[in-house]
């Protein structure tokens, strides 16, 4: 659910995949697993100071992040036939 916070849980899946993936997607979905990661170790704390919210926006943000995700919405559709809610909200 791309509107959830992510669970160690779906991290943990998503870091499964990437093992398993075609090599072609393998870092780009390391790259979700590791901010998917980042966000759930921001604690509720962090979360109310602007400073610290603003440093995470920036990181799920990046242009990498940004990139790995148009890639494997490109990869879902185009190899897979298939629309994957997590990856076309991170583009």
């Amino acid at each position: 659910d791309p509107d959830a916070l992510p669970t160690q849980a779906d991290i943990d899946r998503v870091t499964a995949v990437a093992e398993a993936a075609p090599p072609e997607i393998q870092d780009d979905l390391t790259t979700l697993a590791d901010i998917g990661q980042l966000i759930a170790d921001t604690s509720e704390a962090a979360l109310e100071d602007p400073e610290a919210f603003d440093e995470l926006t920036a990181a799920t943000t990046s242009p990498e992040v940004t990139a790995a995700g148009e890639a494997l919405v490109a990869y879902s559709a185009d190899q897979c036939g298939i629309d994957v809610p997590l990856f076309t909200s991170f583009t």
